[in-house]
């Protein structure tokens, strides 16, 4: 058992390496840190298109590593890193979960800065990976085939969207927290009774709510549908112990969160539409292609439905996966099935269907979380399948027919797929890109002339060979392998095993993009300007739509009007939509009217940051000096404070003193 440990661990600890290794190169950091260069303070023409390494992985930057840089300067000055004094009236650091403070694979970040980056999405890899391993070897699976879901969970699409983000601190624990319910129940000892309260404090430390929530109903489903019932209770006051354990953030978090302005506008915010490319991309997640630089993301073709990459893929846990399970559904155990069969309603429920999705907003607490993030409870229960699966189809005999037609079918799509990229699909590509930039025109996702794309159009014809190859033609062409190998192979299993794995790090590869240091963002001429004509910070700035974005003030070092949270009041943030904000762009409608400029000098901010100014920067008339705010404790910290010292003494009770045995 030791020894298949020690290599499980190596294994998973390889995949996690090899996903995340660029970031170790030298000169070189896992974020992309070159997203603000694309935006106006950055350039002098706002016509010229700065190519970035990831489109959307924008929140890292404007988010997570302005607050990992403010956090470290408040230790550094001896100080509890209560509120951001940069952003908005002085933004909660603490009281918001997601910076992930409570959380261990966070302080690589806050003791190394940007070089440590890479190390917390290499320990969640490695974590989800081993995690899902010793899940799916409880639920039956014969050890070696258990990498397979380690693989599948590794780089399914919720963990390589979301990498850089704290979803996935809580997404890499999960199985850990699933695996100790599953020990406890069948083996009940003051071990385990520590380790599922353990596990559950340190999901809720992850710091994203939203995907502890689903994660948590999805595990207590299977339990309650798998597991022996009389020790349930038990394992659900474990858990709640561990969950309590971080009030001391949660209920600074609940408070501030009762008062802010996504709790008033997320509901009437969200699309309704049924999120049909979604259940595409189930298969094909690329078919759209993707953001990432050097290829081309044709989401806007489909926009609204499409959504974006991040959120369309998020529930893909492979299409090697899913035929695997297919043909061995009826052999599978019970236990599995269930699972799967959660994770399917889950996909429905993403999918956001119009009556069942009317029914789940009128659920409390449903009606104000991301469900379209739902479907991440789908990759949970089918990465753990599918080595007991991958396990039945190995030991079947061959089936010759299907594998033949499988093979044949996806290996003449692959062909197909790869013929734009060869110099004979040269005009067929030139007709698609100019048919999918005129429709990117007509509904407004491009908003430039048309001789400007077509200018670009030997670009865009680059990208779109890239998609065909990587994103559709790989994919099917690693199908069609899987489907030769059922034919007859008699190394079907490590065969199947050897596609499932290439199809997934085909899809995660180089979506957390590994940025130089050399092409980072750095301090724009306007700002440098703001800081020598306002050396003691006594002012503060706004900025129009994509031209400064929010918190980059914060790592400026220069005071923000905005705030880039979720836990911003709501009537403050009704004042400043009186001034012409725009909550989605988090930016300032320009040009900005008489009463706007009057309404933020009497708020402070001296300085406009304006695409349409000459040097780039509005000096507005009349500001008056804003005061800093003060690094105050969160409303709320005391009570969360007794009532985690109350759930630690309980867990500590229950560990010493209860006889489980």
């Amino acid at each position: 058992m030791k020894l298949q440990w020690g290599v499980a661990a190596g294994v998973t600890f390889a995949l996690a390496l090899f996903l995340t290794f660029p970031g170790f190169l030298p000169g070189r950091v896992l974020l992309p840190l070159d997203h603000p260069r694309d935006l106006g303070a950055w350039k002098a023409d706002p016509n010229i298109r700065f190519e970035i390494s990831n489109k959307i992985v924008s929140d890292p930057i404007y988010e997570y590593l302005a607050w990992d840089m403010e956090i470290r300067r408040l230790l550094a000055a001896g100080e509890m890193p209560w509120r951001n004094q940069w952003a908005g009236d002085g933004a909660h650091l603490y009281a918001n979960p997601e910076t992930a403070l409570l959380f261990p694979f966070t302080w690589p970040r806050i003791l190394l800065g940007e070089r440590g980056w890479v190390l917390t999405a290499l320990f969640k890899l490695w974590a989800g990976g081993l995690g899902m391993w010793w899940f799916a070897r409880l639920l039956g699976s014969e050890w070696r085939f258990a990498l397979a879901g380690s693989a599948a969970y590794a780089a399914s699409g919720y963990m390589t969207m979301w990498l850089l983000f704290p979803h996935t601190n809580v997404y890499a624990t999960l199985p850990w927290l699933a695996a100790c319910a599953v020990m406890f129940l069948r083996a009940p000892s003051r071990r385990w009774a520590a380790a599922v309260i353990a596990t559950a404090a340190l999901a809720t430390a992850g710091g994203h709510p939203e995907t502890l929530f689903h994660g948590v109903i999805g595990i207590a489903l299977f339990l309650l549908m798998t597991e022996s019932r009389r020790r349930l209770a038990f394992v659900a006051v474990l858990a709640f112990a561990g969950f309590a354990m971080i009030a001391v953030q949660l209920v600074p978090f609940a408070m501030a969160l009762s008062k802010s302005d996504i709790v008033r506008t997320r509901s009437a915010s969200e699309a309704h539409y049924p999120r049909s490319w979604a259940a595409i991309a189930q298969v094909l997640p690329g078919f759209l292609g993707s953001p990432l630089r050097g290829e081309i993301d044709l989401s806007g073709i489909a926009q609204p439905e499409a959504e974006n990459f991040n959120e369309r893929n998020a529930g893909y846990a492979g299409a090697i996966t899913l035929l695997i399970i297919a043909l061995a559904w009826r052999r599978l155990s019970r236990a599995l099935r269930i699972g799967v069969v959660i994770g399917i309603a889950s996909l429905v429920l993403g999918w956001k269907l119009p009556l069942i999705d009317g029914v789940l907003r009128m659920v409390p607490l449903f009606n104000v979380a991301a469900n379209e993030r739902f479907p991440l409870v789908f990759v949970f229960f089918a990465s753990a399948a599918l080595p007991s699966a991958l396990m039945i189809v190995a030991a079947d005999h061959p089936r010759r027919k299907l594998g033949i037609v499988i093979a044949a079918v996806f290996i003449g799509l692959a062909i197909a797929a790869a013929t734009p990229a060869l110099p004979a699909g040269r005009e067929l590509l030139m007709r698609g890109a100019r048919g999918g930039v005129a429709r990117l025109q007509e509904r407004a996702f491009l908003r430039k002339p048309p001789s400007y794309y077509e200018e670009r159009l030997d670009h865009y014809l680059g990208g779109l060979r890239v998609v065909a190859v990587r994103r559709v033609a790989a994919p099917l062409l690693l199908i069609g392998i899987t489907g030769i190998a059922l034919a007859g192979s008699r190394r079907r299993g490590a065969i199947i095993g050897a596609t499932i794995a290439a199809e997934m790090i085909v899809f995660a590869w180089g979506y957390a993009p590994a940025v130089h240091v050399d092409d980072a963002a750095k301090m724009p001429p306007a700002i440098e300007a703001i800081r020598r004509l306002d050396p003691t910070n006594e002012y503060l700035i706004a900025a129009g739509i994509g031209v400064y974005d929010a918190n980059l003030g914060t790592i400026h070092r220069v005071r923000d009007i905005r705030s880039y949270d979720v836990l911003q009041e709501h009537p403050r943030i009704e004042r400043l939509v009186s001034m012409g904000f725009e909550r989605n762009s988090r930016a300032f409608a320009e040009p900005l009217t008489e009463a706007a400029m009057n309404a933020l000098a009497g708020d402070g901010v001296r300085f406009f940051l304006s695409a349409d100014s000459p040097r780039g920067v509005q000096e507005l008339r009349g500001a008056r000096p804003a005061p800093r705010p003060v690094n105050a404790p969160p409303e709320g910290l005391f009570a969360g404070l007794v009532i985690s010292m109350i759930a630690l003494a309980a867990a500590a009770a229950l560990v010493a003193f209860v006889r489980w045995r």
